[in-house]
């Protein structure tokens, strides 16, 4: 891995920017943009919504809604911690730590500055809850896998002694 490694840690960076944007071109769309882009993210998971009522459609919108916020706050989560795992080429609790709270930090900015200026759009605390939900779940998985490699390549190096 020594000779891409700085292609593997370019590479992790720029998909962790290309989230943040795609998570801030969402925020910066306008009530009614997010309202229809919402719609039809729903209509596309149930397609046949005239047998739903229009309180069944409008909290079907809602999960759908919160469901993409725990998505790609999971997704972002998981980006930063292998980012800085294969920039620092170290597992440690602080990289986690370190992670956690980057995306902390861009989930505040995303509600409280993106959509504050943002027409139709209001700030929300629970998004915030819901967006670090996604992160520490993303963590924990990439934590996860991290530990069962390393664990595996110590078993093996074991082995062959």
């Amino acid at each position: 891995m020594n000779k891409f490694k700085p292609v593997i840690v370019i590479i992790s960076w720029i998909l962790v920017v290309a989230t943040m944007v795609t998570i801030a071109f969402f925020s910066l769309q306008n009530g009614k943009e997010s309202t229809q882009t919402s719609n039809k993210v729903t209509e596309v998971i149930i397609p046949n919504e005239d047998n739903v009522s229009y309180e069944g459609m409008k909290a079907l919108t809602t999960i759908t809604r919160k469901t993409a916020h725990f998505c790609i706050y999971m997704l972002l989560g998981l980006l930063v911690f292998s980012a800085f795992y294969f920039s620092l080429q170290i597992w440690a609790p602080q990289l986690q730590i370190l992670s956690f709270s980057l995306v902390l930090l861009y989930s505040i900015i995303d509600e409280y500055i993106y959509q504050a200026i943002t027409p139709g759009r209001m700030p929300s605390a629970l998004d915030i809850i819901i967006d670090m939900s996604g992160a520490l779940i993303g963590i924990i998985v990439l934590s996860l896998i991290i530990i069962i490699i390393k664990y595996i390549k110590k078993r093996k190096k074991e082995i062959s002694l």
